[in-house]
């Protein structure tokens, strides 16, 4: 990959730069940069793919060609394109084609919520714990863990809950033992765009740490 700019501090920039340098603030902002003149600071904000660059270019915008694989801004000071980087090399990345083909392959796919409740629980529902899984599948296992310092005193049952209308339903009620600090749950329920919350229904949590829940969840 042939690229064509320099770098500097902002502070730093002469009277006259090359055409496509690069410059930065202390504050991490990037600009590229024709000169030190404030009209000639381009803020680097956004990126547009386009298959052929328009007549003109929006303020504040990179453009990415990617008919030819280049980068480049419109100087509205003098009225033409700069190009800032020529021909990016893209043999080595995947295009959308291949990547959907990937995942047609692949088969099932599966995804996990992961929650974390962290120490010092106290019973009843962790409204924190609240998220939408956006997606329609079937939630086959939960394995559940605790800390290697969870001092536990008792047995551990809580459920994982759904959003069905304006109610919360169990997925499924679990228990961990006194001498337990993981286990897996099969399931088995379906989900279809619903949310998902955690409810310690009974046991002595103070003295767990680091519990998490993972649902596995297989996507139709």
């Amino acid at each position: 990959m042939d690229i064509k700019f320099k770098a500097l501090l902002q502070s730093n920039l002469s009277a006259s730069e090359e055409s496509g340098t690069i410059s930065f603030t202390d504050e991490g902002r990037l600009y590229i940069a024709t000169s030190s003149e404030e009209d000639n600071q381009l803020e680097i904000t956004n990126l547009i793919f386009t298959e052929s660059l328009p007549e003109t270019g929006l303020k504040d915008k990179l453009y990415l060609n990617v008919s030819d694989n280049t980068i480049s801004y419109y100087d509205h000071v003098i009225n033409k394109w700069t190009q800032v980087i020529n021909q990016i090399d893209l043999s080595d990345y995947y295009t959308k084609e291949e990547i959907d083909n990937m995942l047609i392959s692949t088969g099932t796919q599966y995804k996990d919520m992961v929650f974390m409740l962290g120490d010092e629980l106290e019973t009843g529902v962790q409204p924190y714990t609240e998220h939408l899984f956006f997606y329609a599948g079937t939630i086959e296992k939960i394995y559940v863990t605790t800390g290697l310092e969870s001092a536990n005193t008792s047995n551990l049952i809580f459920s994982l809950q759904k959003r069905v209308g304006t109610s919360w339903v169990n997925v499924d009620v679990m228990e961990l033992q006194l001498d337990e600090f993981s286990k897996v749950f099969d399931v088995n329920e379906p989900i279809n765009n619903q949310r998902l919350r955690i409810n310690l229904i009974s046991g002595d949590y103070a003295n767990v740490t680091n519990m998490t829940l993972i649902a596995h969840i297989k996507i139709n």
